[in-house]
């Protein structure tokens, strides 16, 4: 799996994402989540992962949806607005 998101905030939830990401692959985590301890070598930079935070203000939710139906979904631009 190359990408994951995490809505729950749940440690072992945001850990098992982590876990089920490929080589290179970026976990991102929406939201507040509780306190995490995890391995940086192993856990993540060993794989080459990434585990990115997003929070309130990090973006605009109109252009970051559309963006994600357009790149993963391959929708044409003019047909989501």
């Amino acid at each position: 799996m190359n990408y994951f998101i995490d809505t729950t905030g749940i440690a072992n939830c945001v850990r098992q994402a982590l876990g089920f990401l490929d080589y290179d692959g970026t976990s991102v985590v929406l939201g507040a989540t509780e306190d995490i301890t995890f391995n940086v070598q192993n856990e993540l930079m060993g794989d080459g992962k990434s585990l990115i935070g997003v929070i309130e203000g990090d973006s605009v939710p109109k252009l970051f949806f559309r963006h994600c139906l357009i790149t993963t979904r391959g929708a044409s631009s003019h047909l989501i607005n």
